[in-house]
């Protein structure tokens, strides 16, 4: 991940820079939501085309390296929506693919992210409650996957059998 000259000097105090964070949560079932924590609708590039986010509040705790090697961002979405619960009930349609989160920072009359790439995580546990959305994404677990991920069968695989 690199930062941009502009917000490591928003990052240093080496000047007053304006900038606002974005949440993007997106799902092959449920569409792709664009979040800012900004008081109005923001425009910005997001992987090469322009998106309007919307003022949703929301924190982000940004992942911190712990002693296994685990980077977790923990997330809270505030007022969640009806198309946005509509959405996570479909999800459950496909619970075996996780809602992907992606979280950058913007700085306003710059519409290019300023994360590049921005962070790319997989949300592993999520709470839907009356007043917020809540969860923790992570990076995908490559050490606890089983090996071989699929199962060579014989009815697909014909060429397996002995003969």
């Amino acid at each position: 991940m690199t930062l941009s000259p502009a917000l490591q000097a928003r990052y240093t105090n080496q000047a007053d820079v304006d900038w606002w964070d974005a949440l993007i949560l997106s799902h092959s079932t449920g569409g792709t939501f664009f979040l800012t924590n900004s008081h109005q609708p923001e425009q910005a590039v997001f992987e090469g085309e322009l998106r309007t986010f919307l003022p949703i509040p929301f924190s982000a705790k940004l992942p911190t390296l712990d002693g296994e090697g685990q980077q977790d961002l923990t997330i809270a979405v505030c007022n969640v929506g009806q198309e946005m619960r509509v959405a996570l009930q479909r999800v459950k349609q496909r619970p075996e693919e996780p809602i992907r989160c992606q979280y950058t920072v913007y700085i306003r009359g710059n519409q290019s992210p300023q994360y590049n790439p921005p962070f790319e995580l997989f949300l592993n546990s999520l709470e839907l409650t009356a007043s917020q959305l809540s969860g923790v994404a992570s990076r995908v677990d490559v050490f606890n996957r089983p090996f071989p991920r699929r199962l060579y069968r014989i009815d697909e695989f014909p060429a397996l059998e002995r003969r």
